[in-house]
Formats: structure tokens, sequence, C-alpha cells
């Protein structure tokens, strides 16, 4: 082997190595900062979807314990209709209707009774059937607020959560306000939006692998073998984060976090799509090293070539000085040699001027890889300050020191980042309330044994002496300096908190009102046919507490009821009979010295091994009043206190009702005109008196079915039901044509007559909803104010040019243009 190859072997061998060194360091520090931004993005991702879900399952729960309280349907169980076609049950149908409208995450609304049957459902289909068996019902008949799913509904036959909620009535459950959850719009709500930058996917799954929530619908509410397999490899590593290879054979970066209620929450990214960019600086830093180890190798090479040159030219040299040729060598060859030697060394430092220029292009890739890493962490960063409530990692210390924390959590304490480090020295559990300190400790403490992550609730004290309620989910996510560090995300609950602390006072508050009542107790035995009462049963009926052979007996309670409510009394009596435990009715008795008197009778059987009921145990609660007050409440805030015709509110509400039976109505709008000069000129008490004689106008104009309502100081809104486009409309403008005649006709004792003009749209021609019918009735209107005012139009056609008559030395009005709407 030559001189010049056992030299530059071993350099270059060196060489390879320092250069491969270099280059896998900076490969691994960008792979390292994408996977690590990659999972602090999925990780952060997951808490503020699992929060968003939580608060929309939370406000969705919330909503079904509102509208179970609506009195509409305690109304309803009390005094069920015959048929779901009843008064009763129409108007509950629209109240469900319109719960559901108002919350998009409900899908369908059904109401059952305490037997299980539907008596009302936002889907005919499901009036009258039977749920009785269904585990929900059982759960939220014995007090319970379930979610269970996911659940064949039986009106569509698809996949469906269902949430149930108890209804009660005087402290007890008296039915179940049955919902289910539309899971598309919570899909399209929480997880369509989430990308990861474009590179994944976010979707929902039960523990045993079925997907409830995912971009692509067709995996909802099936068996996904690629989310069962990764359930069971994330329940059998207890981490968070994982690699997992799906079907296609893909290696994806996953993460997956658990909500309360059993649900798993998983974020997925393609490892190929994430380290992208990162491979192809591996593939750069790859032909760079191999390109700057081929220049340096060729440098080598070539010096060492010339090296040993000059050394054989040194050694002829020094056998020429030998044979006594020393002159001409140093004058001539040793110049030369020299120079030779000098330009070798020149074009050595070039060359490796130009390998250190390689390598610090390498390095500056390197840098800007780093870069792109830190901006994701920064696009992160802004993620997170996004989301509602708090985001901070936790040092599991005795005072919990806070490492790290968005603006949001330090909000939660009411102070900033910096009046948080001054006032307690960023350990958290300073301002957390001193009596749930050692809880929250506690929470964390046993996470770490049982590697599960913390639910918990507690209480924090503001900066200003407030005090709130935190919601908190956090976990494990390693350790610094031997000491666990959690993450985690803090949702303030005090809304709810307070919500809750109200309703429990309310059931309170009504157990002890039940407890003070003076209510009748009464039992009934089968087998002697005797009924006995409480002492309070005499001394209001003036009947024998006692009451022998009952069924014949002229004092049974049939004998003091409407027939009516006689017949709704043996209706129960047979039910009883049949097998049904207890039994709630309101009925009417006939009480000396006060009349018929509403009751509230409760009783429930007690039975033998056979299954026959052998005794009767019932109460009789007065509540006429609380009846009166009732029916009185329910008509002054549906009507006008001066006119006694229906509210703007109420109005536009029955109108909204009816529009949606789809069948042709119009829609009237009067105005009074010149109303201002009638309050102006005789005072607002005359005025009222006009606004009371349009109003017993409009009403003896139009048909008891048609909806008269006043919807503001001199408007009124008059929906005329069932009329064709020919012959009802032809009568319906003669009807306006008397109105403007009657009006002028009234008399009031005063100079002044009434004059109103009106404007009519057609439903469904000119509009679908009451909005769009008013302003086209209104736009009529407006045409009539400009053209003479005192007579009708319709919208979409010329107005009929009539002057009305005014009546005998009647104050004419002057015509002026339509102006504003405040006409005066």
């Amino acid at each position: 082997m030559s001189l010049i190859a056992r030299m530059i072997i071993p350099i270059s061998v060196i060489v390879t190595l320092a250069t491969s060194f270099i280059g896998w360091k900076a490969y691994s520090d960008a792979r390292d900062s994408v996977a690590e931004a990659t999972r602090i993005l999925e990780i952060s991702t997951l808490d503020a979807v699992g929060r968003e879900l939580t608060t929309v399952m939370n406000l969705t729960r919330q909503h079904l314990l509102t509208v179970a309280d609506r009195i509409a349907i305690i109304e309803l169980l009390r005094n069920p209709d015959e048929s779901p076609e009843g008064e009763r049950s129409k108007l509950l149908t629209r109240h469900l209707r319109r719960a559901v409208l108002d919350f998009p995450s409900i899908d369908g609304l059904a109401v059952l009774n305490s037997r299980g049957t539907v008596i009302a459902s936002v889907n005919p289909g499901e009036n009258a059937t039977s749920r009785k068996t269904s585990s929900y019902f059982h759960k939220a008949l014995q007090g319970a607020q379930t979610l269970d799913g996911p659940l064949v509904l039986p009106y569509t036959q698809e996949k469906a959560f269902i949430i149930s909620t108890p209804i009660y009535d005087r402290g007890k459950v008296s039915g179940v306000l049955v919902g289910a959850i539309n899971m598309e719009h919570l899909t399209r709500l929480i997880v369509d939006p989430v990308t990861l930058n474009g590179m994944g996917y976010v979707f929902v799954c039960t523990p045993g692998g079925s997907v409830i929530m995912h971009r692509d619908r067709n995996k909802m509410f099936a068996d996904n073998v690629s989310e069962q397999r990764f359930i069971k490899e994330a329940t059998a590593d207890k981490d968070r984060f994982l690699e997992y290879r799906n079907p296609q054979g893909q290696i994806m970066y996953s993460a997956y976090t658990a909500l309360p209620n059993g649900w798993i929450i998983v974020a997925a990214a393609s490892k190929e799509a994430m380290l992208a960019g990162v491979r192809n600086l591996r593939s750069d830093i790859i032909l760079s090293c191999a390109g700057a180890l081929l220049l340096v190798t060729l440098l080598i090479y070539l010096i060492l070539r010339k090296v040993t040159g000059v050394l054989q030219e040194g050694v002829e040299f020094a056998e020429r000085v030998a044979s006594g040729d020393l002159d001409r060598s140093l004058n001539i060859r040793r110049e030369d040699e020299l120079g030779k030697l000098a330009r070798a060394l020149n074009t050595m430092v070039q060359r490796l001027k130009a390998s250190f220029s390689m390598a610090e292009e390498r390095a500056r890739e390197a840098e800007e890889a780093s870069a792109r890493a830190t901006e994701t962490s920064q696009e992160l960063e802004a993620v997170i300050n996004g989301v509602r409530g708090g985001v901070a990692r936790l040092e599991l210390t005795d005072n919990l020191r806070v490492l790290w924390a968005n603006a949001g959590f330090y909000a939660l304490a009411g102070r900033s980042h910096a009046e948080y480090e001054q006032d307690v020295h960023d350990e958290a559990l300073l301002v957390v309330h001193p009596d749930d300190r050692a809880h929250l400790l506690g929470a964390f403490r046993s996470s770490l044994a049982s590697n599960i992550p913390v639910h918990t609730e507690y209480r924090i004290l503001r900066r200003d002496g407030g005090v709130v309620w935190i919601y908190l989910q956090a976990s494990l996510v390693g350790h610094r300096d031997g000491v666990p560090v959690f993450q985690g995300v803090f949702v303030d609950v005090s809304k709810q908190k307070n919500t809750m602390r109200a309703l429990e006072l309310e059931q309170q508050r009504n157990r002890i009102v039940a407890e003070l009542t003076n209510d009748i107790i009464f039992e009934y035995d089968y087998d002697t046919d005797e009924m006995t009462c409480s002492e309070r049963y005499e001394t209001i009926f003036h009947k024998p507490r006692v009451i022998p052979n009952y069924r014949r007996h002229q004092d049974n309670l049939l004998n003091m009821l409407l027939p009516e409510d006689a017949k709704t009394l043996q209706e129960a009596y047979r039910r009883i009979e049949q097998g049904v435990d207890s039994y709630a009715l309101t009925l009417r008795l006939l009480q000396p010295e006060a009349g018929y008197q509403w009751y509230s009778i409760r009783f429930r059987s007690i039975r033998d091994e056979t299954g026959r009921a052998i005794k009767l145990i019932g109460q009789l609660t007065n509540i006429h009043h609380q009846k009166l007050e009732e029916d009185r409440l329910r008509h002054e805030a549906s009507t006008d206190l001066l006119t006694q015709i229906y509210n703007k509110i109420t109005t536009e509400h029955l109108v909204s009702l009816e529009l949606q039976e789809g069948r042709n109505h119009a829609l009237i709008v009067v105005d009074l005109d010149k109303f201002k000069y009638a309050n102006d000129t005789f005072g607002h008490l005359f005025g009222d008196s006009v606004i009371k004689a349009v109003a017993a106008t409009l009403r003896a104009t139009f048909r008891a079915t048609d909806i008269v309502g006043r919807t503001g100081g001199d408007e009124f809104v008059v929906l005329a039901k069932d009329i064709s486009l020919s012959d009802g409309l032809e009568t319906l403008k003669a009807k306006c044509r008397r109105l403007s005649v009657e009006l002028a006709h009234v008399s009031l004792g005063q100079d002044y007559v009434i004059s109103a003009s009106i404007g009519i749209s057609l439903f469904p021609r000119d509009g679908k909803t009451y909005a769009e019918l008013f302003a086209k009735a209104d736009a009529a209107l407006y045409q009539i104010k400009n053209t003479g005012r005192g007579h009708f139009a319709v919208y979409g056609e010329v107005p009929e040019t009539e002057t009305k008559a005014l009546p005998s030395g009647g104050k004419g009005m002057p015509l002026m243009p339509r102006g504003p709407r405040n006409d005066a």
C-alpha cells in the first residue's frame, strides 16, 4: 500500500465520522423539536376539545332541567289528555319543538309519564308508545339524570345518545323528559374544525372502540378495527401519547384523554406528514455531508500527493548536495520547491474555507428547522391562550408550583401574571380556599398513584375577595428533577354551581312546605271496604273520618266530584287494581261553604305476596288558590293589561306556532292615524279609551279563532286563519272596509274620529316567518300612510282608492306624506 493511501484512509474515516455526527445531531434535534411540538399540540387540543364537549353536555343537561321545570309539562302530567290531539298535548308539543329549535345539541324531545308512556313528543309517531323497559327511564324515575347510548331511536332507527331528566312535581318524580343528542351537530361544532394544522383529525369513541363522533360520518356508530386497536394499546401503555400503525400501514402520532362519562377523545396525526420537512432536511444533510466528504478527501489526496512529491524532491536534493551539487540546488531548486509548497498550502487553506462554509450552511439549515419548530410552538401557545378557561403546568410540590400558564389561568384568580407571582410567588395552592387545599392535593397524589387523570372541583380566592368554583381536568405529562409535572385545563363553573345550589334550595324548600301543609291522609282497606281519613277530613268536609262500606256509601269521594272528574278518579282506581303501584291526579271536590275546590290526590298501593292490592294509602292537598293563581298569572303574562287582548310577545309566539301548521293565513297590521294628536289634545286617559275601543272593534270584526294582539302603543296585529287566495281574501278585504267604517263611527264624547291604516300580507306567499310577514304588511301600511291613510292595502297589490266618509261633526285630519314610523 502506498504512503498516500496509508495516510488518507484514517483521515477520511475521521472526517466521515465527524461530518455524520454533525448531520445526525442537526436532524435529531429538528425531529425531536417537531415531535415535542406535535405532542403538546395534540394533548392541548384534546384538553380544549374535552372541555368544550363537557361544557356543551353540561349546558344540554341544564337545558333539559329547565325544560323539565316548565308548567306545561307538569300540568299535562297532572291532567293528561285522553288523546295526543288534546289541547294541552298540542301546546306541550309546541313547547318541545321550541326547546329543540332553541338548543341545536338536542335532536328530539319526548315526555314520558310515570308508567313509561310517551304523552308528548316532537315526533308524532312516538305518541302513546311505551318505554317502560328502558333502563334510562327507570334511572330517571329514581331521580337521576342519565346519559345512555348509543341506542337505536324508535322513530328513525338511527343510533344516538339519550339524556333522561326527571320531572319533579311537588318534590316527587312524576315523569321523565327524554332527549336525543344531535351527534351530527356536536361533530360539526367540536370535531370537524380541529385539523391539527391540516395534518390530522380528532374523533370521539366509547371505551369499547365504537366511534360516536368523527369527521368521516361513515365511521360514526360503527365498530372500527383501527380505533379498537388504538384503545387497546393506549389502555395497556397507560400513556396519553403513543405511536401506532393503522390498517393502511401509516405510522400515526396519537394522544387521547378520557371524559368523566367514559368517552375517549383521540387526536391522530400522520407521522410522515408531521416529519416531512425534517426528512427533507435529512436528505439535504446527507447529500451535503457526502459532498463535503468527497471534497475533503480529494483535497487531502492532492495535498498528500504534493507533500509526498516535495519530500521526494527533498531526498533528491539531499543526494545532490552529498554529490557536490550544493550551489545549484540552493540557488535554483530550493526556491522553486518552496514556491510550489507555498502554493500547495494556499490551495489547501482555500479548500478548507470552502469546507467550513458548507458546514456553516448545514448549521444554518438546522437553525431554520429549529425556528420552524419555535413558530409551531408559538402558534400552539396562541391556540391555548384562545381557550375559554385556563391551561397550566403544575409541579406536584407541597404548594403546587406553577411552571407555565396561559393568561386565562391567571384571569380566573382575578390577577395578571405579575400580580400572581407577587401575591403567591407562583404557588397555586395559596389561592385555593383553605377548606379545599387538602382535597386538591389529595386528588393529584391519588392520580399519581393510580395513573388516572385528575377530575375534581374546588374553590379559589380572587384578588378582589370573590370566590370562584373551578373544574380541573389534569394529567401527568412527565417529571422535572424527579418531581411529577401535571398539565391541566381549569374552567370556571361558578354559574353551574350556583344554579345547582339554587335548585337544591328550591327542592329543600318544597320538602319543608310539604311537611308544613295541612294535607289530608287517607287509607282504604280493600278486604273490609273501609276508608279511614285524618281528622282534617272531618273538619273540612263535615263528613265522618271512618267510612264503612265505602264503595256504596253516600260519602264516597265519587259523589263529591264533578262528573268529568269522577270518571278520572274511577280510571285511577281501575289502573291501581290492574297493577299500577302509584297514581296522582288533580280533581275538583265539593267543599261545604266553599263550593268546588281544586285538590291534588296522590295514592300508592300496598300488595300481598300474590300482587293483589290490599291497601291504598293516599294524600289530599288543597291546591285551589295555587291553581287560580297559576291561571291568573298565565292570563296576565299573555295579555295586554289595558285592552285584555294578547300582548306583543304572546301574539308573535302564537302566530309563529300557527305558521308551522302550513295552512293559508293573512297577517294584518293596524296602525292608528294621528293618535299622538288625540293624546296631546284630549289627554292620555282619552288616548287609553281610544286604544280600548279599537281593541274591542277588532275582536268584534274578526272571528273568535283569529289571533288579535296589541304589539305597540297604537299598533295592532291580527292573524286571520285559514283563508284562500280567492274567496277568503275578498271576504277579508270586506272586513277591513267594514273595520274602517266601524272605527270611524265609534263615539268617545270628543271631537275626534278614529282612523287607521291597514297593511296585509299573505302566508305563505309573502313570507314563511312572523318577521317576514310583518315586514311585508308594514310595507303595505307605509304605502297607505303615503297615499291618504284611513284604508288598507295588500302587499304586492295596488291600493284601493277610496275615501272614508267621516261621521257628521267629525274632525278630519290633514293629509301629509308618510314619514318615520312614529306617526304623529
